[in-house]
């Protein structure tokens, strides 16, 4: 039992079973850092991961509901041990299965096998596509995310050439991007379902983010721009036509 400022027992508190909070503001200082190479940082204090687990040790359920997803986040709740996390982008519905996420690589000059297993880390319940040819991995990555709507990321030495090669498929909506910033940038711009990257140009670490935040963040509504064309004849007079 509890007691009131003026020394009034009161059981309020006693009946609160459920700590549910937000993150930016609320477990952080409300600032969000970015590093030179484009990745999200926050900084959490740690007598609010202190409370937290006396909250818990005295027998108390925590848990995290955010409107933006990061992977920053997820790590810091296992940490914790919070039981309930729901980012943008995370199923809410009872039995609601998780989005497909799938990690692949074609044409990579060396072994990106340590930057695939980051890559894991950030998105549970990733899965691999086998080492192909380039023109089967988005073949298979197509199919998944026409039938799955899955999201995918690529890691390739000829990045250009697989994000012309995958937009050639109806369901794929690929990008690219030389940094961090550009990348993200990128795939909110279009709404993208495939990043491919080069391995050489990211740290893992730069890869585990941008990976968790595509394969957490929210479903998105590709710009009317990428919809299908037309089917009228183009108009114009020219004697070409």
């Amino acid at each position: 039992m509890t007691r009131t400022s003026d020394g009034v027992a009161d059981d309020r508190w006693a009946r609160i079973e459920l700590l549910l909070l937000d993150v930016d503001g609320v477990l952080t200082d409300g600032g969000v850092t970015w590093g030179n190479d484009g990745i999200e940082q926050k900084t959490f204090h740690i007598r609010d991961g202190l409370g937290l687990r006396l909250w818990q040790r005295a027998g108390g359920r925590t848990g995290i509901v955010t409107g933006r997803a990061s992977r920053i986040v997820q790590l810091r709740a296992e940490e914790l041990g919070i039981e309930i996390v729901r980012q943008a982008g995370t199923p809410t519905t009872a039995g609601a299965a998780p989005r497909m996420f799938f990690v692949a690589h074609a044409a990579c000059p060396a072994d990106p096998s340590a930057k695939m297993a980051a890559i894991a880390r950030a998105v549970p319940g990733t899965q691999r596509l086998p080492a192909t040819g380039l023109a089967d991995v988005l073949a298979a990555l197509a199919i998944h995310a026409g039938r799955d709507g899955a999201r995918a990321v690529l890691l390739t030495g000829r990045p250009h050439l697989a994000v012309a090669a995958a937009n050639r498929h109806a369901s794929l909506r690929a990008v690219t991007g030389h940094d961090a910033i550009r990348a993200k940038g990128a795939v909110a711009e279009c709404a993208a379902n495939l990043l491919v990257l080069d391995p050489a140009t990211f740290s893992s670490n730069a890869l585990e983010r941008l990976c968790g935040d595509l394969g957490l963040g929210a479903d998105a509504t590709p710009p009317t721009e990428l919809a299908a064309p037309p089917s009228t004849p183009c108009g114009c007079k020219g004697k070409h036509h």
